[in-house]
């Protein structure tokens, strides 16, 4: 006698499963989507961006204080249950909108909630009257990029993050720091904020998540390394720079492809 088999209904797919928006700082979701957002980037990359920081839930919160049709930061979640298993971080800039950052967590791949955010954030982007898409993601992760491409998405540039050793000069540069008043207060607040530096001739921006500090990717980002690291408290310096290389090099301990996806004829990533 043969042991009667219970078939299994599968899981709903990403494209019918409700879609949420992170609503405010009061948000019962913020937490677990603060959480979650943290894994959205290579493990090379812990510590190094405003996810990471001790406070970035309550910067969330923040900014998405404002009524909806005043932000320009659209936060969208999967749930399973009551657990959020899936997030997409939007940013409005300009016509185009940004995927800062996206995640599935690992214990619910394969229900497409991927693809269910990357279409939920097209028909956000039409909504907001955008032309484009667009997003970076690490050129190491072959699995989303090719989810990417399944959506529309086209490689367009390339970037890598390099460590940043100080430089040694024979003087104290002249480094001028603007807008360190409100640089300060929102680092106490947030953990992570930035601030303009004036060197020569130049206008630069430098950001601090904890004690890591992003400067440019030349001679004046060594220099400000050098002469800020003790200002700011910061004990590692890195930047970010374009690069033709579709492959990481060995000086990069990450390497970025962007890739844009026109919602209109006229729009050219």
């Amino acid at each position: 006698m043969r042991t009667p088999v219970t078939a299994v209904r599968p899981r709903a797919a990403a494209t019918v499963a409700e879609v949420h928006s992170l609503r405010g700082p009061s948000d019962v979701d913020l937490d677990a989507v603060t959480a979650l957002l943290r894994q959205s980037l290579p493990d090379s990359c812990a510590g190094l961006v405003p996810y990471h920081a001790v406070g970035f839930g309550a910067y969330l919160g923040a900014a998405l204080a404002p009524s909806a049709h005043r932000r320009t930061v659209f936060v969208r979640h999967v749930k399973a249950g009551r657990r959020v298993c899936a997030v997409a971080d939007w940013r409005l800039l300009g016509t185009c909108l940004f995927l800062n950052g996206i995640v599935v967590d690992p214990r619910e791949r394969g229900y497409r909630y991927g693809s269910g955010l990357l279409d939920d954030g097209e028909r956000l982007a039409l909504r907001l009257g955008c032309d484009r898409l667009a997003l970076d993601v690490s050129s190491t992760n072959l699995p989303a990029r090719r989810l990417y491409e399944r959506h529309g998405f086209v490689e367009r540039t390339f970037a890598e993050w390099i460590d940043v050793r100080p430089g040694v000069a024979s003087h104290d540069p002249d480094v001028r720091l603007l807008d360190w008043p409100s640089f300060s207060a929102q680092r106490s607040a947030y953990g992570f904020g930035d601030f303009r530096v004036v060197l020569g001739s130049r206008d630069l921006v430098v950001r601090v998540v904890g004690r890591a500090m992003r400067v440019p990717a030349d001679e004046d980002g060594s220099a400000i390394a050098a002469t800020l690291s003790a200002t700011v408290v910061a004990d590692r310096a890195f930047a970010v720079r374009s690069t033709s290389a579709a492959e990481p090099t060995g000086e990069a301990f990450a390497h970025f492809v962007r890739m844009t996806r026109a919602l209109t004829e006229n729009a050219n990533g």
